[in-house]
């Protein structure tokens, strides 16, 4: 996906920006989802995956606070549950 912006974009850093907030997944690793102007996902949760020896390996689930200014916080450890 960072690739595909980069690809997009004409390298300036603010480009690149521009076209990754400007994806669309669909039906991705994690499924659909798009970003918003603040840089957040639209999936709600996300869930951060590394792949080992060609097999996904979930490593963390992230939920994007409602307050924006609020730190990332584990998926049902924040105030939406």
């Amino acid at each position: 996906m960072l690739l595909e912006a980069i690809a997009r974009s004409d390298g300036t850093r603010p480009s690149v920006t521009r076209a990754l907030f400007r994806t669309n997944v669909r039906n991705g690793l994690i499924g659909s989802f798009a970003f918003t102007p603040t840089g957040d996902t639209t999936a709600g949760s996300v869930t951060m995956i590394r792949v080992e020896h060609g097999r996904p390996i979930p490593l963390r689930v992230i939920t994007p606070p409602a307050d924006p200014n609020s730190p990332l916080v584990p998926a049902g450890h924040g105030p939406l549950g």
